[in-house]
């Protein structure tokens, strides 16, 4: 059997955790939650996730993107999967998906409703490439 992979999961609705660790943990992988981002940069502190899901909308109105960039500043190689409930017309800027340097702080991005079998596509995408 091949070894977990640890998933930071980070998001404030309950439900939605509850809910994307089931389908995470039957798919094989590890997974620590987080409901927003001071919680979530306590676990990146001590833990180096193969992979984040991180709500964009959790806490702030930029805590998301936030996030993504701390989670790309220590851990460059670490996949980040957005998950929101905006729609592609909510127009949220470049600027804020990049960092100065202008690399992008996320490397998928899904909308939320999630359907299961999407999730866990993105994510066995992610951790293979």
């Amino acid at each position: 059997m091949s070894e977990k992979r640890r998933i930071l999961l980070v998001d404030d609705d309950v439900d939605i955790i509850e809910q994307f660790s089931f389908l995470l943990r039957e798919a094989g992988h590890d997974v620590i939650t987080a409901r927003g981002e001071e919680e979530a940069g306590d676990i990146l502190e001590s833990v180096k996730p193969d992979l984040a899901i991180v709500d964009l909308m959790v806490d702030h109105l930029d805590s998301g993107f936030v996030l993504c960039r701390r989670i790309k500043d220590l851990y460059p190689e670490t996949p980040v999967l957005i998950v929101t409930s905006n729609p592609p017309e909510a127009n949220i800027g470049m600027d804020a998906a990049t960092g100065e340097d202008g690399r992008f702080v996320h490397d998928a991005f899904i909308q939320k409703p999630v359907e299961p079998r999407e999730l866990v596509d993105a994510v066995q995408r992610l951790l293979s490439s």
